[in-house]
């Protein structure tokens, strides 16, 4: 019998039984002998159950390949085309590596003796085992709920594939990347996930997380209903307009709208656009405005759908006085564009160009005739007096009271304007008149009329047009002072030798005058 060992004390330096009585070397060598069969029995137990753990892992993740379950379990959870495969593999395999690893290092440390690291490593393996029938019931209920979901994806997506979802989204030019079929048929999928998820974390016991989960859950639940139907009243009405948008677009098309539209002129106004399509559009949007109000009121939201649903019953107010305003502003447009083409071609007959052209205001080559330009400006008044109307239509006051002031004011100016070509006009027949005279310098002479005729029309334009009077008084009449001065220093310095013989007789006169006075 070999006598166990104790503890190596540091006062008595050497090896003591059990009873405190010292040992030999002898007895020490046959202790540390005795445990050379235990510690090669632990070594062996250690290396082979390593290469059985790395084996037994092999061997798994070997079969979880053939199986192909990688690539498999990522198709379940995804459409991708080729599936991209997850590692599922390479994680089962890790995990049986480690529990088969670690049931190895408990028999190392049994076989060692060690309690004290084996009792520790019993308890874990103990509560493992017990969890591992929940983490089988998750297991079950996650394929239980992948299953579900991957139903309830391909139902969808027959029903959508079915009503050609797709292809009437592509016909109506709203086509996007992802197929609105796929994007559907993959959000049902999700949230068929997400409902099975409470019940996973509770059968792996999370209550910490499966609580918040399940309230948000009964939440999105008790919502349900209220957001289906919210959907199903927009995708209704989504149709239901754009039948109305086809069915109005073609039918004004049919009754010659769109050739009315290119003889007023409207087309240019309405750029790529016919007069066609924008009645169609405004019967789509006339249609949808209504159909938002109803979705956002099955919402039942009232923190949200309240101020949006009072802000669509604005616009829906609105909508016939701004339809309204529309139809005045398109009117005045038309009426416009048929006055500017009268006013163009009358001025026309008249020879308005060549009277222009006598006045020396002589349009460059390739623009526009003076005539012309008084049809524009017809067709801006004409505007302008429509765009007045349809804003005292809209109610806004403030817009129409800007524009009113501004009528006043172009009133003026365009009094003015007619103030100065009349200027001009007679400044040239004056000119005209004094070139004809035949008398000397006439040249000189008729330029210096038509400045003078021009300067009292620009003088009395600018007054008309209120542009700072003061200021054109006081320049009109320094003007006529430098004028006058310029004159009299004119005539006193190239007239003093007149003046002093014209001086000189006159004093000669009176002289004669006082001598023959006293013979009398």
């Amino acid at each position: 019998m070999i006598p166990p060992l104790k503890r190596y004390t540091k006062n008595h330096r050497r090896w003591t039984k059990m009873n405190g009585q010292p040992m030999t070397l002898q007895e020490v060598w046959q202790a540390i002998v005795a445990k050379v069969p235990q510690m090669l029995a632990a070594v062996l137990v250690l290396v082979g159950g390593y290469l059985f753990a790395l084996l037994l892992a092999s061997t798994v993740r070997a079969a979880i390949r053939r199986l192909n379950l990688d690539t498999r379990f990522q198709s379940w959870l995804s459409d991708e085309a080729p599936p991209t495969p997850l590692p599922i593999s390479n994680w089962i395999s890790r995990g049986v590596y480690y529990i088969v690893l670690l049931f190895v290092f408990i028999a190392f440390f049994q076989v060692l003796g060690l309690t004290l690291i084996t009792t520790p490593l019993n308890r874990f393996l103990e509560q493992l085992f017990a969890y591992l029938p929940r983490l089988l019931g998750a297991a079950i209920l996650l394929v239980v709920a992948i299953v579900v979901a991957r139903l309830a994806r391909l139902v969808v997506r027959r029903v959508l594939s079915a009503v050609r979802l797709d292809e009437r989204l592509a016909a109506e030019g709203t086509g996007a990347a992802v197929p609105a079929t796929r994007t559907a048929a993959d959000t049902i999928y999700w949230i068929v996930l997400v409902i099975f998820l409470p019940a996973i974390l509770g059968a792996l016991g999370l209550t910490g997380l499966m609580e918040p989960i399940q309230r948000m859950l009964d939440k999105i639940l008790d919502a349900l209903p209220n957001i289906l139907t919210a959907v199903l009243i927009l995708l209704i009405g989504f149709f239901v307009a754009r039948l109305t948008l086809r069915i109005v677009t073609n039918l004004s098309a049919s009754l010659g709208v769109n050739q009315f539209s290119d003889r007023v002129g409207l087309s240019a106004l309405l750029g790529r656009y016919t007069l066609a399509q924008v009645l169609g559009g405004i019967a789509y949007v006339l249609i949808l405005l209504p159909i938002f109000t109803a979705a956002m009121q099955a919402l039942a939201f009232e923190a949200i759908t309240e101020p949006l649903t009072n802000m669509l019953n604005r616009v829906i107010g609105a909508l016939p006085l701004f339809l309204g305003a529309v139809l005045v502003f398109l009117a005045g447009y038309v009426i416009g564009r048929l006055a500017s083409g009268f006013t163009t071609q009358l001025l026309t007959g008249i020879g308005f160009d060549r009277f222009i052209e006598q006045l020396g205001l002589r349009a460059p080559e390739g623009a526009r005739r003076p005539a012309e330009w008084m049809g524009q400006i017809v067709l801006l008044v004409v505007l302008y007096f429509a765009f007045l109307q349809a804003f005292q239509i809209m109610g806004l006051d403030a817009i129409t009271g800007i524009l009113r002031n501004f009528l006043s004011f172009a009133g003026h100016i365009a009094t003015g304007l007619v103030i100065f070509g009349l200027g001009i006009y007679l400044a040239q027949l004056a000119a005209r008149a004094v070139r004809a005279s035949g008398v000397g310098q006439s040249s000189l002479l008729a330029g210096v009329v038509r400045a003078v005729i021009l300067v009292f029309a620009g003088a009395m334009a600018l007054r008309q047009m209120g542009l700072a009077n003061e200021i054109v008084i006081l320049a009109f009449g320094l003007l006529l002072g430098a004028i006058a001065l310029a004159a009299a220093l004119a005539f006193g310095l190239d007239g003093r030798e007149v003046a002093a013989r014209e001086l000189e007789n006159y004093l000669a006169r009176l002289r004669t005058s006082d001598q023959t006075e006293p013979k009398q």
